[in-house]
């Protein structure tokens, strides 16, 4: 998959317009700790988005909307995806724009990892939509379907995976 295709693919469609990124619930896993940092995970029904790519396109506008890069960029106008897709990767969402099928295995290894890493610090926050919460775990490995990643370094991590009933994007990146 690669991200500078999706604006073709969806070229004459008004995907960002239809409002099914505010279906996306978006999780902050966050500590001061700078080796650890934060992560986002991004969640959307599979219901809501028949296929990975306008998944995708959902799950990055709801972050960029998060993030407040939407609103730097276009305030309360909407963009075309080419030029959403521009600024994503102008702004260096993911350090690598091809996206590659990887085994369920290599990146269970990775995400296990950095949120055991992460949620065993003192100082760990966990919030739902902007309310923190207790920490729960929110991704069973036998629920897997598929996993594309755009990286998985030592100080960056970005998947998008496809479970039994969602679509999920994971991004960590380390502060250091």
């Amino acid at each position: 998959m690669n991200l500078e295709a999706l604006a073709l693919e969806f070229l004459d469609e008004d995907i960002l317009k239809d409002g099914t990124w505010e279906k996306v619930d978006f999780y902050d896993l966050s500590t001061e700790n700078a080796l650890w940092n934060h992560a986002a995970y991004l969640t959307l029904a599979k219901k809501e988005a028949k296929t990975c790519e306008a998944a995708l396109i959902y799950l990055l506008q709801k972050e960029t909307k998060v993030l407040g890069l939407w609103q730097d960029e276009w305030a309360n106008a909407t963009p075309t995806v080419a030029d959403f897709i521009k600024l994503f990767a102008a702004e260096k969402g993911f350090s690598n724009v091809e996206g590659a099928v990887i085994p369920t295995e290599d990146f269970w290894k990775s995400y296990r990892n950095t949120i055991e890493g992460i949620s065993c610090e003192p100082d760990f926050v966990f919030s739902k939509n902007d309310l923190i919460e207790p920490f729960t775990v929110l991704l069973d490995k036998e629920d897997i379907v598929q996993v594309t990643c755009f990286d998985d370094e030592w100080n960056e991590q970005n998947f998008l995976v496809e479970t039994t009933s969602h679509w999920v994007l994971y991004h960590w990146a380390s502060a250091t």
